[in-house]
Order: C-alpha cells, then structure tokens, then sequence
C-alpha cells in the first residue's frame, strides 16, 4: 500500500511530467518544422537563398534555446 501521501506525490509527478512533455514538444515543434521549407528551396535550385535563411534560423534557434 501507500503511504498516505503517495498519492499526492504520484499527483505531483504527474503534473510535472505532462507540464515537461508539452514544454518538450513544443521545442520539438519549432525545430523541426522548417525541414520541408529548406528542402523545397534546395530542391527549386535556390541553395544560396536557402544558406541565408537557414543561417537566420540557426541564429533564432541558438538564442531561444540556451
């Protein structure tokens, strides 16, 4: 059995796991979505566009997510 408040730390846990997966999904979410839009541009022959908005993206990237 449980100790009386296991209940309430099994809660807390809870909480906190579903509060990290949203906070990890979306992270995961604005990483990953510009993929196709790169490679549309490397495949219509636009790689120097591509180099440019991809070096903005990192730039974006790198500082959101110290």
């Amino acid at each position: 059995t449980l100790p009386e408040n296991g209940a309430m730390l099994a809660s807390v846990y809870a909480v906190y796991k579903a509060i990290t997966n949203v906070i990890g999904g979306a992270i995961g979410a604005f990483i990953n979505a510009p993929r196709l839009g790169f490679g549309a541009l490397f495949a219509e022959g636009r790689k120097k566009d591509a180099e440019v908005i991809f070096d903005q993206y990192e730039k974006i990237t790198c500082l959101a997510f110290q």
